[in-house]
């Protein structure tokens, strides 16, 4: 994201498993949004889904077997104007680099040592990214993918945030969204982040980390959202320094909204 959902491998295949194809899916009509209204020659924009899907189904010498839902959902947008492809460009790209990621593979060699020592159809392991819009405005349209992994008892949920211009396809920062400074930025996320539910009573155990962390971001550096009333949330992935847990946090900025 933005090193969308980093982290992976690649190996030899293993004995006994089955594979499905890798297709393609197409939303049916049903799935399609309704128009959203712009400012850009008042043109609607609609969007679907589709899923590049690599699950297989592994077997072991007993018969047993265990399936792993290896998948990726991504938005298209479709509409008159321009900027649409390269968004859509920008969107497959990511989900592609996910497929193509050694995570992928790691889950699937998991899967094959668990069924080798006899696991018997006990749990579905997944490893999968989906996409939906979370704002369509008359500047910019949001977009949040959101990665499950799970590998029996071992699990991660990482968020990522696209937010585009519309006019030119091209993403764009907190700061140029916002119109608000990079240092009130992290003034407002360090606020958020202290009057959380989860941290509120405990920040000043957590403060030297959380404060050096946000304090070191750039513009570029914060992953963020917009909600369906133009709120800007920022994101802050698994793992980081002065938080912790394997899932992506998300805190909304007090009074922050597209300009």
């Amino acid at each position: 994201m933005k090193k969308f959902f980093g982290k992976i491998l690649a190996l030899a295949l293993v004995l006994s498993l089955a594979i499905s194809v890798v297709n393609i899916v197409p939303a049916s009509a049903e799935e399609f949004s309704d128009p959203v209204p712009t400012s850009l020659d008042y043109e609607p924009i609609y969007w679907h889904k589709v899923t590049s899907d690599k699950s297989k189904t592994f077997t072991g010498a007993a018969g047993n077997s265990l399936i792993v839902n290896c998948y990726a959902t991504r938005i298209v947008l479709t509409g008159f104007q321009k900027s649409l492809a390269k968004i859509n460009k920008t969107l497959k790209k990511a989900c592609n680099a996910f497929l193509n990621d050694s995570q992928c593979e790691d889950i699937f060699v998991y899967a094959q040592e668990a069924v080798n020592e006899g696991l018997v159809d006990k749990d579905i392991y997944h490893n999968f990214v989906e996409m939906d819009v979370t704002y369509c405005g008359s500047k910019y349209i949001s977009i949040y993918g959101e990665n499950q992994w799970y590998a029996g008892g071992v699990g991660n949920h990482i968020g990522t945030g696209f937010v585009f211009d519309l006019e030119t396809g091209k993403q764009k920062n907190i700061t140029t969204v916002s119109g608000l400074s990079l240092k009130k930025i992290k003034s407002l996320f360090i606020k958020a982040v202290k009057e959380s539910e989860e941290f509120k009573d405990y920040y000043d155990d957590f403060k030297e980390g959380i404060e050096a962390y946000i304090n070191a971001l750039t513009a570029k550096d914060i992953d963020f959202i917009i909600d369906e009333v133009g709120q800007i949330s920022v994101l802050i992935p698994p793992y980081t320094e002065g938080f912790f847990g394997g899932w992506t946090r998300e805190f909304p900025l007090d009074g922050v909204m597209v300009k």
